[in-house]
């Protein structure tokens, strides 16, 4: 079984670093990347490494303030805030190129923006590809077919819009998963209802048992919102990516989602802040609305010490 790298990756100077298998995804891993200050704005950011080259499926979700400038020898751990508010989409490029992160036409990727990516390689049995088309789309979703999902409520879904090239190609938009009762499937929406599930849309999905080890659901309530987030006071350490579940509480939040840390941070970035909290915010400064919801898969892993 294939060892987790959980650590962090940069292009450049910086090569993978060496990290311990991950306890709860012995096949995958969730690492942070960055080009940092080094890197240079871009239509596109690169995600090439040894441990994605042989493809598989990612799952992205920007980590606004990651510490990098120590690790780039700039001197003092400084904390490295960039917002990002836009969606992305990810496209495997080949096993020279790794994969690819798209914005929609014309935004720029900021040259230190960081990610958390959460990588599975080929025939990971929970991971497949769902693509729209004339059987499984209905007005602005798309039905995910998979035996740990159908008649799962409480099953944790992940997802991650995959780059279609071209100019009548669908953009990355914001997104989430509910769960159809009747149908007893869960499903990946455009959070803008009035965009329909366009024929060759196509998703990677991440299909995990309900409290499977690092797996939750988040729902934003009067003692975790703040401003445009919501805390996680429970989760301290790790890495985490995320994705918006509109079934809890039935509420939509059509904007573009980050995650960061708040609080005193950790003075090695490998390792568990220990009185930083995680935080799920819009990043375009948009209110977190009451009872906004999110899928949150955590490697609890802390990475090299």
């Amino acid at each position: 079984m294939k060892r987790a790298l959980v650590g962090l990756l940069a292009l450049g100077a910086l090569a993978l670093a060496p990290a311990p298998a991950s306890a709860a995804y012995p096949n995958g891993g969730i690492f942070t990347f960055s080009q940092g200050t080094a890197g240079k704005p871009g239509v596109y950011r690169s995600i090439n490494s040894q441990l994605t080259r042989p493809g598989g499926s990612i799952f992205v979700t920007h980590f606004a303030n990651w510490r990098a400038d120590k690790l780039l020898g700039l001197g003092a751990y400084a904390s490295v805030s960039v917002d990002f508010a836009h969606p992305v989409a990810s496209r495997y490029m080949g096993p020279d190129y790794g994969f690819n992160l798209y914005a929609p036409q014309g935004v720029t990727f900021p040259s230190d923006a960081g990610w958390n990516v959460l990588y599975f390689p080929p025939g990971t049995p929970n991971v497949l590809t769902v693509t729209a088309g004339a059987n499984n789309r209905e007005s602005n979703y798309v039905f995910i077919d998979h035996p740990l999902a159908n008649g799962h409520p409480d099953a944790v879904i992940l997802v991650q819009q995959l780059a279609a090239l071209g100019t009548a190609a669908a953009p990355p938009r914001n997104v989430g998963v509910w769960y159809h009762t009747a149908r007893q499937r869960w499903a990946i929406f455009h959070q803008n209802r009035a965009v329909p599930m366009e024929a060759g849309e196509q998703f990677d999905v991440l299909v995990q048992p309900a409290l499977t080890g690092g797996t939750r659901t988040v729902v934003a309530d009067a003692s975790t919102l703040r401003g445009n987030a919501v805390r996680l006071p429970n989760l301290v350490g790790g890495r985490l990516v995320v994705t918006q579940n509109w079934a809890p509480r039935s509420v939509y939040n059509d904007h573009p989602i980050g995650v960061r840390l708040n609080g005193p941070l950790p003075t090695n970035p490998y390792q568990a802040a220990s009185a930083a909290e995680w935080e799920i915010f819009n990043e375009d400064g948009a209110a977190m609305p009451d009872g906004a919801a999110f899928n949150v898969v955590v490697d609890p892993s802390p990475g090299v010490q």
